[in-house]
């Protein structure tokens, strides 16, 4: 039993040296660490409290199996990293009083297809819609219709509203006024 908590010890004093490295599978190397050091105890804990009281056969099943699990979960999270740092920005401008164009493109300046678009408006006395869909087109863009309704509203007094774009993570506000 004094081998087994020796052998936890060594692995929880060699996780901070495995988080100091910086690369491009980062995440991918710390849930290795993170899942293999808490497989082995758990496997260990379990493999002693079951009937054959074998720790080390517990520790070594689960340091294999949650080291794999804890990868492939890291390895997920890299590349959802690496995708998000493709998308340069989101620019959203109005081309006329009653329409704002959503344009998406990737780091190297090209057009960023087939994404999908998100947005919201924060009045309720505009209608919005988005005739072409939500989807980027082949040149990246989105057209959003904004109208503004209602027999409330003057139209010499402007409405300042504001549209939120969204792109998965990355975002973009815009004041309109209207």
């Amino acid at each position: 039993m004094k081998q087994f908590f020796a052998s936890i010890l060594v692995v929880l004093l060699a996780v901070p040296a495995a988080f100091a490295q910086v690369d491009n599978h980062a995440k991918t190397k710390k849930g290795a660490v993170i899942g293999g050091a808490a497989g082995a105890v758990l496997g260990g804990v379990l493999g002693n409290n079951r009937g054959s009281g074998n720790a080390k056969r517990g520790a070594v099943i689960g340091g294999v199996v949650g080291a794999a699990a804890g990868g492939i979960i890291g390895a997920m999270m890299d590349k959802q990293e690496r995708e998000l740092r493709q998308i340069e920005g989101v620019n959203v401008q109005r081309t006329s009083t009653d329409e704002l164009k959503v344009t998406v493109k990737k780091s190297d300046g090209s057009a960023n297809a087939s994404k999908l678009v998100e947005y919201s408006v924060d009045q309720p006395k505009i209608n919005h819609s988005a005739p072409g869909g939500l989807s980027t087109s082949a040149t990246g863009e989105v057209t959003i219709k904004l109208r503004r309704e209602g027999a409330a509203w003057d139209a010499n007094t402007p409405m300042p509203v504001q549209v939120i774009v969204w792109l998965g993570l990355v975002s973009k506000t815009i004041t309109v006024n209207m």
